[in-house]
């Protein structure tokens, strides 16, 4: 029941994002389409960052722009 509801929220969310970046493209053309793609990889970037941080903690230590 959880999966199913956890699906459902996504689809939401998708739908939601889909509608807003329809009603910017209407009104702004392809840059507002554009800014929000940008703010988007922004926050989904931010996200990832404090998940690894948050979850893996200082347990796999970063040395330079790659994983060792």
């Amino acid at each position: 029941m959880r999966a199913w509801q956890q699906l459902h929220a996504l689809t939401l969310a998708i739908g939601a994002i889909l509608a807003l970046a329809f009603s910017l493209f209407i009104t702004y053309g392809i840059g507002g389409v554009l800014v929000l793609g940008l703010a988007g990889l922004l926050v989904g970037n931010h996200l990832a960052h404090r998940y690894v941080v948050t979850h893996l903690g200082e347990h796999y230590p970063r040395h330079g722009d790659h994983m060792d």
